[in-house]
């Protein structure tokens, strides 16, 4: 029997960079940046945080997924998935945390959520759908000890 090292035609190549599959992974947080961002005819000009997720896949390798939340403060699809990220990582931070308090909490955070592919001028990235919030336990009168 031969050997064909260096025969990388049939070779599954892992950049690094092809989208994993959609589906719901943990993720931890790796960073999380507040930057400026200019506005658009959906949202106003503000801050917003720009957050890098890393996603470990069973092969070993680890995959980056960024995803961006504004902080308007009227556009209510952002402080609902701010929120849900933030319940996802089992973190509590008060409604007053500024911006930079709300980063700091995030960064480390260890949460779940749904990720999906989506195609921009033929080039395919992984986002994020949504931020899973991990259900509570239902206490029933057996789990009571009185």
């Amino acid at each position: 029997m031969a050997f064909k090292f260096g025969d990388t035609k049939n070779a599954a190549q892992d950049t690094g960079f092809e989208p994993i599959p959609a589906g719901k992974y943990e993720f931890q947080i790796e960073e999380v940046k507040i930057q400026s961002y200019d506005g658009s005819a959906k949202i106003k000009a503000c801050n917003r945080l720009h957050i890098t997720l890393r996603i470990d896949m069973p092969n070993g390798n680890a995959r980056k997924v960024w995803d961006d939340i504004f902080l308007d403060g009227s556009h209510g699809y952002s402080m609902r998935k701010l929120k849900t990220l933030v319940e996802s990582c089992g973190l509590s931070i008060p409604e007053s945390a500024g911006e930079k308090e709300i980063a700091d909490k995030l960064v480390s955070a260890i949460g779940n959520a749904e990720i999906y592919i989506e195609t921009y001028n033929g080039k395919k990235n992984n986002k994020v759908r949504e931020y899973i919030v991990p259900e509570k336990p239902q206490l029933t009168e057996e789990d009571l000890p009185f």
